[in-house]
């Protein structure tokens, strides 16, 4: 596998450039200069050998001739003489050594005598031999006697031989090269050295330039370059300054937008968008922490609860922008009587939140009763008329044996809502109730409490009957409960509600009321031979909601001692207190469903219908004789119709209770609606007398959400 190189720097590209090419210019021209100093150095060795052999051979001629080895030897001593000769030798034509000088090493009679002038004999590493043929001169003998004649020879007398030593030459060349490459070096390293100081013009700026460029990478836009260079360089580090700042101006100017916008999505997250007042979540916020401070360290505060009077009359006759401009004022006109730390919020509609923080319950009657009092008197004109509104408050004191978050706005409902109940426009204050004993053991019995008489509370049951083809393979009867007034009257508990939740004994009752309703049931079903499918239903009011574990742990207990199936009860919760308190409802709906309970949405009309889609109930009791109230017949009909439709698309099944007209029985079949319930089909009887009354059994409703 190739391994890649490493990245380079600047610096060492830079020198690579100034480096690389000095360097391979100056490794060839030292190449070709040592390649041609060498021949020169080979070619005048050889030339300076052929020279003395060439010169030597015709001064030996006479030796030759004569045989004179003195001179011969005179000669080969002269040759000697020469630089690097280290052998020289003459021999005759017939190979015959007439005079030699030194040890030659590669002197060969046989090749000398191929020799037709002077040249290379041999050649190694540490010798050059060279030879020349000796050849005759022409002689002229003055004859004294006779006529003068000429003679001379045909081939060579003999050769010269000379060895000349290489060594010099090699340590000649070898000197040759060190020095070459030290020159070499040397202008590589000066080469280098001014390619550094050179680059370094280049590479500094621009590392500066890329380490600006990193650290504007990592967030850092503030960075910026000195602007000391010339030519290309400065002005691109002028203009990185420039973009710089350009890009430190945008993110400014974004980061001010996303903080503009952050801002106004947590504003938006917390606040009304039409008053600007901090909605139910914000507020519920605060309540807990009040609670936690009330708690941990004794501190005091009070909840107000503000709903408007006579709201509806200017929404309704003037139209929603008339109902948004007054629910505007009125906010306005909260803020200005609250003090700067109180809390006041929308909580939905035309209702409001007050939480009075540090604040005596006496201090807050007295800031309830001033803000009721500013609005009593405040007009709103609209469209040339003028419009008084009133305001109905429930008051409820925060200490240390307060209860919940749920429990404390609960009540504070609680006693707005009696406010409305007791003609409005006034401060009702609650007191809550604070728990005591465990509620696995307080709830077994579930005695009521000392202060209400059981001998004025009585058990009253109403059938609801199936329509169409459908059927029950049992009864089906709620439960009502019914109190005696002082006048031993039989009433409807709605008046006395509000004095029990204020006494805190409204958990209590609605625990005798299950166990009084089951007990019965259990009775009953003894006596019916459908005694599995016999099923009734309980109502709950504002203490089963804010405390689901306990009435849920009570009503497993209930069931398991009477041997009932919990799929027989179905608990039915109000619609207007579940709209109040949507996370409780949800919360009750699904332990009773795991508890096995089936579930119903009682007093419904339509309202609200996403209650439907977020609790899924097992039913959805329609109140008719409400809908008949606000609605023409035809247009309460359309409605039912519409209820009817969306339950059955979420697999709900659909009642119709308070059906007091024999029209409106005639027209739900038509409408869609499976169950019904009301005087037009049966009143309701003492549960105790109802045994006379069960109906012949039919078919079993299925629970929501299972195949029917």
């Amino acid at each position: 596998m190739i391994r890649r190189l490493p990245p380079l720097t600047i610096r060492q590209r830079l020198l690579m450039i100034g480096l690389v090419p000095a360097a391979l210019v100056a490794a060839a021209l030292t190449a070709y200069f040592l390649i041609n100093g060498t021949r020169s150095l080979e070619a005048g060795l050889r030339e300076r050998g052929l020279a003395i052999a060439g010169f030597a051979a015709p001064a030996a001629e006479y030796g030759v001739i004569s045989g004179n080895r003195e001179n011969l030897s005179g000669l080969l001593q002269a040759m000697l003489d020469q630089p690097q000769v280290t052998a020289a030798a003459v021999m005759d034509a017939g190979g015959r050594i007439l005079a030699v000088s030194g040890r030659p090493k590669a002197m060969s009679f046989q090749h000398l005598k191929a020799l037709t002038s002077a040249g290379i004999l041999a050649e190694s590493p540490d010798l050059l031999a060279v030879a020349a043929p000796v050849r005759g001169s022409p002689l002229e003998v003055d004859d004294l006697l006779a006529a003068t004649s000429t003679t001379s020879a045909t081939g060579p007398i003999g050769w010269v031989y000379v060895e000349l030593d290489r060594l010099p030459l090699q340590e000649r060349k070898a000197s040759i090269i060190w020095t070459s490459l030290g020159l070499l070096s040397i202008a590589l390293v000066i080469t280098g050295w001014l390619a550094k100081r050179m680059g370094r013009t280049i590479s500094i700026p621009i590392g500066r330039l890329a380490q600006a460029v990193s650290s504007m990478a990592h967030g850092n836009l503030d960075e910026r370059v000195p602007t000391i260079s010339g030519g290309e360089l400065g002005a691109l580090e002028r203009g990185f300054n420039k973009m710089a700042g350009s890009l430190s101006e945008i993110h400014q100017d974004m980061q001010a937008r996303i903080n503009a916008a952050t801002e106004q999505l947590s504003h938006q997250a917390h606040h009304d968008a039409l008053t600007g007042l901090p909605n139910r979540r914000a507020f519920e916020a605060s309540l807990e922490t009040a609670l936690e401070g009330a708690l941990q360290r004794g501190e005091t505060h009070a909840l107000c609860f503000i709903d408007l009077d006579q709201f509806k009359i200017v929404n309704d006759t003037c139209g929603h922008g008339a109902g948004d401009e007054l629910l505007q004022r009125i906010s306005a006109l909260l803020r200005q009587k609250v003090r700067e730390g109180d809390l006041l919020s929308r909580t939905g509609g035309d209702e409001f939140a007050l939480l009075l923080r540090d604040c005596s319950l006496e201090d807050a009657r007295r800031v309830a009763e001033g803000l009721r009092q500013a609005v009593e008197l405040f007009r709103f004109p609209w469209d040339g008329r003028r419009f008084s509104v009133g305001t109905s408050i429930g008051l409820v004191g925060i200490d240390r044996h307060t209860g919940s978050c749920a429990q404390v706005m609960a009540a504070a409902d609680s006693a707005c809502y009696r406010a409305k109940r007791q003609g409005r426009n006034q401060v009702v204050e609650h007191i809550l109730y604070a728990p005591g004993a465990p509620q696995s053991q307080a709830t077994l019995a579930a005695p009521l409490p000392a202060t209400i008489d059981p001998e004025r509370l009585e058990v009253f049951a109403q059938s609801v009957v199936p329509l169409g083809e459908q059927g029950l393979a049992g009864p089906w009867l709620e439960l009502l409960l019914r109190v005696r007034n002082d006048q031993g009257a039989l009433v409807p508990p709605q008046e006395f509600l509000e004095q029990w939740e204020r006494m805190g004994v409204a958990l209590e009752v609605d625990e005798w009321m299950a166990q009084q309703a089951l007990s019965l049931t259990a009775r009953l079903s003894g006596e019916s031979e459908h005694a599995e499918a016999f099923m009734v239903s309980l109502n709950i009011g504002r203490g089963a909601l804010v405390e689901p574990n306990r009435y849920c742990e009570f009503l497993r207990a209930a069931l398991q001692r009477h041997g009932l199936r919990p799929s027989q009860v179905v608990v039915e919760i109000p619609a207007d207190l579940a709209e109040q308190a949507p996370a409780e409802s949800l919360g009750l709906v699904q332990t009773l469903r795991s508890l096995g309970c089936r579930t119903a949405l009682d007093r419904f009309t339509g309202d609200n219908l996403g209650q439907l889609r977020s609790l899924r109930p097992d039913y959805v009791k329609i109140d008719c004789l409400r809908l008949h109230e606000d609605y023409a017949a035809e247009e309460a009909h359309g409605v039912i119709q519409a209820i009817a439709s969306l339950a059955a698309s979420q697999r709900i099944q659909t009642v119709a209770e308070r059906v007091e007209a024999a029209e409106c029985l005639a027209a739900l079949p038509g409408l869609g609606v499976l169950y019904a319930q009301g005087y037009a089909l049966a009143v309701p009887v003492p549960f105790l007398h109802w045994s006379a009354h069960l109906p012949a059994p039919t078919a079993q409703p299925p629970l929501a959400g299972q195949p029917e």
